[in-house]
């Protein structure tokens, strides 16, 4: 995360900043949320406009998120995958000031490096030498970025653009310092030039606080707000409630539990305006980079894999297909925040997203057909899979998959089946969404199609029924056979093949056996265990006109326990389980997805970094710029094929002993890798582990690998073998069940 020092107008600080909400207002609490519009499609049933009331939790999650791996979680924050391949490193200031200060103090600069224009600059990058006053790595690394983005898209920008970039080199080093370095603190209008005549309008407001006669509360100030305007405060403090009177209440309450002030980071404000960044970041999430990704790795002086570096030149073409990408974009955000930003969107915004669909599926098939030719004839084995992501048509594919959901709900299943049909038919754009089309179409065949489109030969509406669930049960084959079906639907698929079977009657010689692939229903166990509560007293530190008492502070959601198994002292309910299972024999770490993410990188280190054409645009990534897509699997199917093969023939083991002998020393920076887990312990694990269920999970891994990194168990627990026991891994989610 890149910091910035504070500006120097202190007075403006607070402007288009919004107040986080401290723990006394219950913004974190697990009380069930507004209802949201069901966005996945149903496996057994149809769209319903109504969703299942919810019923309040018995049980109360108490687990840490696992701070020392920072590539997958739960985060407000969108990188580029650009920067989920960039290791965070501390950039504020004084880490530049410090690393510069160190750099001059080794002597490694002669005397011609300190004069401006005696290296260039790349040789000041590669060299990592800056004279304080005359060179900054803030200053080069923009530079070099922009350097680079012009070399190989500058057809992408039109003259005008093209006249500021000759501005900004015609700058002196003074006036280029400010911009990449400070940003977001540069004040538009100089302190030095008087304000126009009748634009001072200080004395004309006040504050509400300090009001003599006018607003002297929040119940009155909030009375003036109309029900739109409650809508928008509430859905920015979580407010609850239907009606104006349930969101005033809701806001009163809310004010008379705050207990202090504070702020959170600027955003970007939204725009239609292209910047230099946009064309060269790959990526369509609209990240901030102040140009620091290239300057971190500089600064922290890591070792990064060894692998080639092949930027991707001319991913758009031409200017108006960049347009074209751009545009769509703003139209899938348009659609996104229609169907799932707002509730239930209601009967006018599922018409708008059908307008929207209706236009975009005709461009569609004309893309789709285009970008066939060009993975036939254009792109080499393997190249087009992650700029295929760079394509309008990529834009319009996530569209006409969030249209099959209004045509759903609007009983337009012929076509909807139609256009499930055509998205199953394509096996360039998103193929991590194949086995939801299958499971919905698959739906549709077995309980709507017959009405639909009966079979002419047959007149027995029975026998429809029965030749379309026979078509069903083909679709699942069919899902269960393609190869770019991600194992996570296999398993919905079957249960829809079972269920078809039994429902037509097929015999059982010619039913399907899927035991050998049947998931086990985990198994509870309750550890008992001492609670520590601890009372606080209400605080008296801030005055409040209000009349009701103060409420006690609510208590973290991080519970205290007495660790009886061991020192007797305080733990947490997680440390508390694992010294329960330690007394059974077992081994076992908190660290939910990190073991398995660690594993994964060791078994995978050399396929992480094979060549791959694009996905390596600097030499300071942790992993290829693809991992996080769908992307990955394809593009390297036969390597990945071959190592599952290798893992499931119990060979995991040396693998992973080769990869720590050669990287180990250099604690080498790899997504995921964390060199903290002993060595023993990851060879312990991988001989507890069944061969085949570890390739699965690895398999799993490498087809979803942003997915399904996180949301692993809280304790990751292991027995070794002992004479005739074999070793055991296990997952265990921690669940506290407070008794009355």
């Amino acid at each position: 995360m890149v910091l910035t020092k504070q500006r120097t107008a202190v007075h403006n600080s607070m402007l288009g900043r919004r107040i986080p909400h401290p723990s006394s207002t219950n913004f974190t609490d697990d009380s069930p949320p507004s209802k949201r519009l069901k966005t996945h499609e149903s496996t057994d049933d149809d769209f319903r406009d109504v969703s299942p009331l919810r019923t309040p939790r018995a049980e109360t999650p108490d687990s840490d998120d696992e701070c020392s791996s920072g590539e997958v979680g739960a985060s407000n924050v969108h990188v580029t995958e650009l920067e989920s391949a960039l290791g965070p490193v501390k950039t504020d200031k004084e880490a530049i000031q410090e690393y510069e200060a160190m750099r001059a103090a080794e002597g490694s600069l002669d005397e011609s490096e300190d004069v401006p224009g005696a290296g260039d600059l790349n040789d000041r990058l590669s060299k990592r030498s800056w004279t304080r006053g005359k060179s900054s790595i803030y200053v080069d690394a923009f530079n070099l970025a922009l350097e680079t983005v012009l070399e190989d898209e500058g057809h992408l920008f039109d003259e005008r653009e093209m006249k500021v970039f000759q501005i900004w080199r015609e700058l002196d080093y003074e006036a280029q310092y400010l911009l990449p370095e400070t940003t977001a603190e540069i004040q538009v209008n100089p302190a030095e030039h008087a304000p126009p005549d009748g634009t001072v309008l200080d004395s004309t407001f006040t504050f509400a606080d300090s009001s003599d006669g006018m607003i002297t509360s929040l119940e009155e100030a909030s009375s003036l707000l109309n029900l739109e305007e409650l809508k928008v405060i509430g859905k920015e403090s979580k407010l609850r409630g239907k009606n104006k009177t349930e969101l005033l209440n809701s806001l009163r309450s809310m004010s008379r539990r705050q207990s202090g002030l504070g702020w959170v980071g600027l955003k970007r404000s939204d725009s239609e305006q292209t910047s230099v960044s946009d064309s060269g970041e790959n990526d369509d999430t609209g990240a901030e980079d102040d140009g620091m990704s290239d300057s971190n790795p500089r600064i922290s002086r890591r070792n990064f894999p060894d692998y080639i570096v092949s930027r991707s030149a001319n991913i758009f073409t031409s200017r108006a297909e960049l347009l074209e990408f751009e545009a769509g974009l703003r139209t899938q955000f348009r659609v996104e925040d229609i169907l799932e930003m707002n509730g239930n969107p209601g009967k006018a915004g599922l018409e708008e997203v059908k307008a929207i669909f209706d236009e975009v599926y005709p461009r569609w098939k004309v893309l789709l057909e285009e970008e066939q030719r060009k993975e036939e004839r254009v792109y080499e084995s393997g190249e087009g899979a992650y700029l295929r992501r760079f394509s309008p048509a990529w834009v319009y594919t996530r569209i006409v998959h969030k249209g099959t959901y209004v045509l759903g709900r609007f009983k337009l299943h012929a076509e909807e089946h139609e256009v499930l049909s055509k998205l199953l038919g394509q096996h360039l754009f998103h193929a991590a969404r194949r086995g939801a089309w299958y499971q919905r179409k698959a739906l549709l065949e077995e309980h709507y199609m017959y009405a639909i489109a009966p079979p002419e030969n047959l007149s027995d509406p029975e026998k429809h029924k029965r030749h379309w669930k026979r078509i069903a049960l083909q679709t699942c084959e069919q899902g269960l056979q393609d190869k770019d079906c991600h194992i996570i639907y296999h398993y919905d698929l079957q249960k829809r093949i079972k269920k078809i079977e039994k429902n037509i009657k097929m015999p059982m010689r010619e039913q399907h056996d899927f035991d050998h692939v049947l998931l086990a229903k985990p198994i509870e166990v309750t550890v008992e265990g001492i609670q520590i509560k601890k009372n606080y007293p209400p605080s008296l530190k801030r005055r409040t006109s209000n009349t009701h008492p103060p409420e006690e502070k609510l208590r973290s959601t991080k519970t205290i326990w007495v660790d009886e198994a061991e020192t007797g002292g305080e733990c947490s309910v997680e440390a508390m389980c694992l010294s329960h299972y330690r007394s059974q024999g077992f081994k076992g770490y908190h660290a939910e997805g990190g073991i398995i993410r660690t594993l994964f990188a060791y078994l995978f280190f050399d396929i992480l970094f094979i060549y791959i054409p694009n996905v390596f645009q600097t030499a300071y990534q942790t992993c290829p710029l693809d991992l996080h897509t769908d992307a990955f699997f394809p593009s390297r199917i036969s390597e990945i094929n071959h190592r599952l093969v290798e893992i499931a023939n119990g060979n995991a083991a040396d693998i992973i002993r080769s990869v720590d002998s050669r990287e180990r020393e250099r604690a080498t920076c790899v997504i995921g890798l964390r060199w903290d887990f002993e060595l023993d312990d990851l060879l312990e694990i991988v001989a507890c582990f069944p061969d085949e269920a570890l390739a699965a999970v690895c398999k799993v891994m490498a087809q979803e690998y942003r997915v399904r990194g996180g949301g692993i168990p809280d304790l990751f627990i292991w027995k070794p073998a002992t004479g005739e026991e074999k070793g055991e891994v296990r997952f265990v989610e921690v669940k506290i069940i407070e008794r009355v």
